[in-house]
């Protein structure tokens, strides 16, 4: 998660980002400054937020109880400040199909974060993979192979998912999903995600705002990623051209993190591996954001 212009999202929340990446002046491949928070699911339940700057772990939180609920599918949907702290809200699914609004308060003085949770009115929603950003309204999931377009809305029952769209078939490959940023490409304006495949794959969704039909996939790297179970995405120095990649291997108890340069032009001679990111800390979590 990164800087990222304040939008409305989720309903009447107004959300807004909290500033977890340090911008920097102009600065060279070798003066990186990449920070982002990884927020995920421990196996206590407990909900676990982890800042990592350069790989190194800066500072870390949990919950001050257990989520009451087990979510399938986690998504940030960007933060606001509120006294003391800040409070970020993220979307998530449950076995139950029905959508959850996480909302979880940081204030600075406690030790633990506050949750707090509202069902939505949607019945019977359990894509595999989800993605949210805090752009606006629109959720990217994976139902099947296919990946669609859905966005949220309010009604007198609650929050909903509706106005799905289909954005790209026979993507059944896919492993992972998370949001990156809402940029011009070519002139359009359209949301950015990363994927990994289950066969190793890196991928650079594009999905045009106005026109989701008209998406497009990059592969950014052929092999090298297949493991990992999450992806948390950042930027470096203030930029969105550098992208932060920071990949999640539940299995292995590891993270390991990249940075892509030029991320608008991707390709994976711009990709960098800067090895292990807060080696040896609890990264048992599944979902990750």
């Amino acid at each position: 998660m990164h800087v990222r212009r304040p939008s409305a999202l989720l309903g009447a929340a107004a959300i807004t980002t909290a500033l977890v990446v340090v911008p920097t002046a102009t600065a060279t491949a070798d003066e990186l400054s990449c920070k982002s928070q990884a927020v995920g699911v421990m196996s206590t339940g407990k909900l676990l937020k982890r800042t990592v700057e350069n790989g190194r772990q800066t500072a870390a939180k949990t919950s001050e109880t257990k989520l009451p609920f087990r979510p399938n599918t986690l998504a940030w949907g960007g933060s606001e400040e509120v006294r003391g702290g800040y409070r970020s809200y993220f979307l998530a699914t449950a076995r139950d199909g029905r959508p959850r609004l996480l909302a979880v308060t940081d204030k600075q003085r406690r030790s633990t974060m506050s949750t707090q949770v509202t069902k939505f009115a949607t019945t019977g929603f359990e894509p595999r993979l989800m993605a949210l950003g805090n752009a606006g309204p629109e959720v990217l999931v994976l139902e099947g192979s296919v990946l669609k377009r859905y966005k949220i809305g309010a009604t007198d029952s609650g929050l909903v998912m509706r106005g799905a769209r289909t954005v790209l078939p026979r993507m059944s490959g896919l492993k992972t999903l998370s949001w990156y940023s809402r940029q011009r490409v070519s002139g359009v304006k359209q949301d950015i995600f990363y994927a990994t495949t289950k066969s190793g794959s890196l991928k650079q969704v594009r999905v045009p705002v106005r026109r989701p039909a008209n998406a497009s996939v990059v592969t950014v790297k052929r092999g090298g990623f297949g493991a990992f179970t999450g992806l948390s995405l950042s930027y470096c120095n203030g930029d969105r051209s550098t992208a932060m990649i920071m990949g999640i291997d539940a299995a292995a108890n590891e993270a390991k993190w990249y940075s892509l340069s030029r991320q608008n032009a991707p390709a994976g001679r711009n990709l960098t591996s800067h090895g292990l990111a807060a080696e040896g800390k609890n990264w048992r979590l599944r979902p990750t954001v």
